[in-house]
């Protein structure tokens, strides 16, 4: 079954006025499934890419639901990336564009990462993550450190994520959709919106995952999709979509012994609306 790789245009251009948008040059991130050769997918979206001068920059297959509730249809995830809203565009108009899957979604991202000088002062910390990163890890460290077990992998979850013993990089799809105000447990007095607190984590959970030897590959902000994909576990709008890498599955799980990660764990709590998470490896 062939589908259209890309969203109506008319959806296009009124997402796009959105000032996120303007000047800027942007990705659309997607989810695929019902496929049956993922080279020849790659290729059609590579030609449906270049329609619009753009390039994939990520494309994976779909490991493993780690975080969050439901169904969990999709077997491959991809962004392309455009030089401007209006490159994206002007590649939609082409009805050509087809991949070979029977079910798609589709969000636009305007992208925002941690600075330059923040992701190069993190990696300092490798030296550090190598002293930590040996041994089993405790898998249940982490809902121990979370007092919401609807933002944490179940024990199942964990179980089937330390199955994986490979020795080869793995990607961790985060969905984030943060609160408008904070809700801390203790009921702390709070000037601080959900996105702030989160970012308390956020910072913290990046300079863990970079002395764990890993890096945030792409990210921003999403809201709702442009083409929906149906109902599944990472279904509906999503404030932001974050992918990082780590050098293996195993180390995903090591999270857990580094003291500064499991302290930051009060404020994602307090700042996350909901949340999904998807492992995702490099496709040979």
């Amino acid at each position: 079954m062939s589908i259209r790789a890309y969203p109506p245009t008319d959806t296009l251009e009124e997402r796009f006025r959105a000032s996120a948008y303007a000047g800027k040059p942007i990705e659309l991130f997607y989810l695929i499934s019902g496929v049956t050769d993922a080279v020849r997918l790659r290729g059609q979206l590579e030609a449906a890419a270049r329609l619009g001068g753009a390039v994939v920059r990520f494309f994976s297959h779909i490991d493993q639901l780690l975080i969050g509730q439901g169904a969990q249809p999709w077997e491959y995830a991809a962004v392309v990336r455009f030089s401007s809203p209006r490159a994206a565009i002007e590649a939609a108009r082409d009805d050509t564009a087809e991949i070979d899957a029977d079910r798609i979604a589709i969000y636009p991202i305007a992208e925002r990462l941690p600075p330059a000088p923040l992701r190069l002062a993190a990696g300092l910390l490798r030296p550090l993550g190598k002293l930590l990163d040996t041994g089993d890890a405790d898998l249940g460290a982490q809902r121990l450190f979370s007092q919401r077990p609807d933002v944490v992998p179940t024990a199942q979850q964990l179980k089937e994520r330390a199955a994986d013993t490979r020795e080869c990089a793995v990607y961790c799809i985060n969905f984030l959709s943060y609160r408008e105000k904070a809700m801390y447990r203790d009921a702390r007095p709070t000037k601080l919106s959900g996105v702030d607190a989160y970012m308390r984590y956020g910072l913290r959970g990046f300079a863990a995952v970079r002395a764990l030897g890993g890096n945030a590959v792409f990210g921003g902000h999403a809201g709702a999709p442009l083409v929906d994909g149906g109902d599944s576990a990472v279904s509906g709008d999503w404030s932001d979509i974050i992918i990082v890498r780590y050098p293996t599955p195993r180390a995903i799980l090591k999270l857990s012994r580094i003291p500064w990660y499991n302290g930051g764990h009060v404020h994602r709590d307090a700042g996350i609306e909901r949340t999904a998470l998807l492992v995702a490896s490099d496709v040979a």
